[in-house]
């Protein structure tokens, strides 16, 4: 499956403009230089993106997202899943470049918001039957999932994150629409005795990128749990090449730490016949022109 066949854009629709080849490549250019005093930043600082480090960081920004957000402001789940005003700022106008078809737009965040969720919803549609239970792995406080659920995915849904915070945060917007979505505590990193995700479609969204030095060790944990199907909706730097869009992205992805072994070590994986991928291929869109989302599905062997 290519990813135009995930989903259609209309730049008409979401009141989006095109960059002309110059803006777009001074827009990469400017990115590129940010990617290369960020890897300069990172080795003399010595960081290294660990889970202790990710774990503190996200906790305390849901921590912020609790006590920032008023769920009586918004009067549907729709309202606040996709919403016009954000913690006070109005999204509709605010314009950002973002990656669409492989393409930079000028778009607002809120018509961007709109658009990036149909991949997800129309994937997880086409590899699933009604009966599946779709559950996502790092749901933070579970945007993903009060979208597909205003967006009427008729799977039962639910979402497993380490931080406290964060799940603390879903439940309370979980109980204030009263979506039946499930959500509980799980370390990615950790063994976890419970097998709450046998025989359920798990996905991840941004989050394994966040993982780099524990890649092996979660995907020996999702082997474990024997889940259907495992689908990643997460930026591969395997699969980018060598256009200056894809060397400014490696290098991004080089300043922060990010991951760049996801697909080796499921190749890995898949020649010890541990498991089966399914599907690998680049999506075209990303929240900015050097963080193009990718997607990987795999399913274990018994």
């Amino acid at each position: 499956m290519k990813y135009s066949e995930l989903y259609s854009f209309d730049p008409k629709e979401y009141n989006a403009i095109e960059l002309n080849k110059i803006n777009a490549n001074i827009h990469l250019l400017k990115l590129f230089s940010k990617a290369i005093a960020g890897i300069v930043i990172r080795k003399k600082n010595k960081f290294k993106r660990i889970g202790d480090y990710v774990f503190d960081f996200y906790d305390d920004w849901w921590n912020q997202e609790i006590q920032s957000i008023e769920l009586k402001d918004y009067n549907s789940l729709e309202d606040f899943a996709f919403p016009k005003i954000w913690k006070g700022v109005n999204i509709k106008q605010k314009i950002g470049p973002y990656l669409i078809n492989g393409k930079i737009y000028k778009i607002s965040q809120y018509n961007y918001s709109r658009f990036n969720i149909i991949p997800l919803n129309t994937f997880l549609t086409k590899h699933t039957i009604p009966q599946d239970i779709i559950c996502e792995l790092g749901c933070g406080w579970g945007r993903n999932l009060f979208r597909l659920k205003a967006l009427k995915l008729k799977n039962r849904l639910e979402g497993y994150e380490f931080s406290k915070n964060g799940i603390i945060f879903a439940n309370k917007i979980n109980n204030h629409f009263s979506t039946n979505i499930k959500f509980d505590y799980l370390n990615l990193i950790e063994k976890n005795g419970k097998n709450d995700l046998v025989g359920k479609t798990v996905f991840t969204h941004y989050v394994m990128e966040q993982l780099k030095y524990h890649i092996p060790t979660v995907i020996e944990n999702l082997l474990e749990s024997k889940p259907k199907q495992v689908i990643h909706f997460d930026p591969t730097v395997e699969l980018y090449k060598n256009s200056f869009r894809d060397v400014t992205s490696k290098a991004y992805f080089n300043a922060a730490d990010y991951q760049n072994n996801l697909l080796c070590v499921l190749r890995k994986f898949e020649n010890l016949k541990k498991l089966k991928i399914n599907d690998n291929f680049r999506l075209g869109y990303g929240g900015s022109a050097n963080y193009e989302q990718c997607l990987i599905r795999w399913s274990p062997i018994s």
